[in-house]
């Protein structure tokens, strides 16, 4: 049974020109000890997603359609009071933005102690610190900077507390919402190692959100690549990144410069302005396409499943 089921999720925003679908008929699941990436450009919907998943939507969004299961239980139809026990002993985050989600007047290690005292009201003073310990063990934090401030940590350091806060009680699911963007890329590359470690050690699903291509590839078993607020491909790790069917998807990849293809001036330029058109009179990634049908200016494309674990949200029946 999967830990998580996401089913034909919907997701607006009211705004001064009414209702704004930011996620739109998003359904996925992730089983226990396996990750799940979501990459796509900024305004996509990934962020909607995870917030939606941990119930911390802003006061003008509305989840309109859909359902969030996690362990049989309907996180959609359930109280913000439930909600509150259910975050952070079942479901936890790891947030982008380090410095911001921890409190600068409080020392880190009393931080993470709240977490746990908070959802393990019966752990003694004893047991608290042994498991603090452990737990920045785990994520690479000296034993003897528990009692630091955040601001005597740097960048990575932050970052790894805000893992430890996140697994300070043992959640079934972690969502990692760009955990690396504001890293440069060594302690980017040592923050990945200590996600995969934890992958590798607990069973604990992952919800992975990046716009950085790599860093997905790296982390994620399972791809979904996301365009105006649906899921327009998805597929395992090598299916999507090796054999991309969707235009977006592959456009996409081809936006990323590496050693095969720095020297290649066609890199394709993605201009998401043009695609902006909405999904309610035809596919939105016209625009866009290389070589479109007639009917994506009339038609929304439909899901097609390619393989068990292979579909795309597109009419072409090849990418050729």
């Amino acid at each position: 049974m999967a830990l998580l089921t996401v089913d034909n999720l919907t997701v607006g925003y009211d705004s001064a020109t009414g209702m704004t679908r930011a996620v739109d008929d998003v359904s996925f699941t992730i089983e226990s000890g396996t990750s799940l990436g979501f990459v796509g450009e900024s305004g996509c919907g990934k962020t909607t997603i995870g917030m939606a998943l941990m119930g911390l939507l802003p006061d003008n969004a509305r989840i309109l359609h859909g359902n969030i299961i996690l362990d049989d239980q309907n996180l959609i139809k359930i109280s913000q009071e439930d909600f509150r026990e259910i975050r952070g002993r079942k479901i936890a985050m790891i947030f982008q933005a380090a410095m911001n989600a921890l409190n600068p007047v409080v020392r880190v290690g009393d931080q993470v102690a709240e977490m746990i005292t908070t959802h393990q009201t019966a752990v003694s003073p004893v047991e608290i610190s042994v498991k603090i310990e452990e737990l920045f063990d785990l994520v690479g934090i000296p034993g003897d900077r528990i009692n630091d401030y955040p601001h005597q940590y740097s960048g990575g350091m932050k970052q790894r507390a805000i893992i430890a806060m996140a697994l300070a009680c043992n959640p079934r699911l972690i969502i990692a919402d760009e955990p690396t963007t504001a890293l440069d890329v060594v302690v980017q590359d040592q923050i990945l190692k200590e996600i995969i470690k934890i992958q590798n050690l607990l069973d604990t699903g992952f919800v992975f959100i990046s716009h950085d291509i790599a860093v997905v590839a790296r982390v994620c078993e399972k791809i979904c690549v996301m365009y105006d607020g649906k899921i327009v491909e998805t597929g395992t790790r090598e299916e999507v990144f090796q054999a991309p069917v969707h235009p977006y998807t592959r456009q996409l990849l081809g936006s990323y410069l590496t050693l095969d293809n720095c020297n290649n001036i066609k890199v394709p330029y993605i201009n998401s302005r043009l695609g902006q058109k909405g999904w309610e009179h035809g596919c939105a990634l016209a625009p866009l396409c290389d070589n479109p049908m007639d009917k994506c200016d009339r038609l929304c494309p439909g899901w097609r499943q390619l393989s068990p674990t292979h579909g795309v949200r597109c009419f072409k029946k090849s990418t050729i």
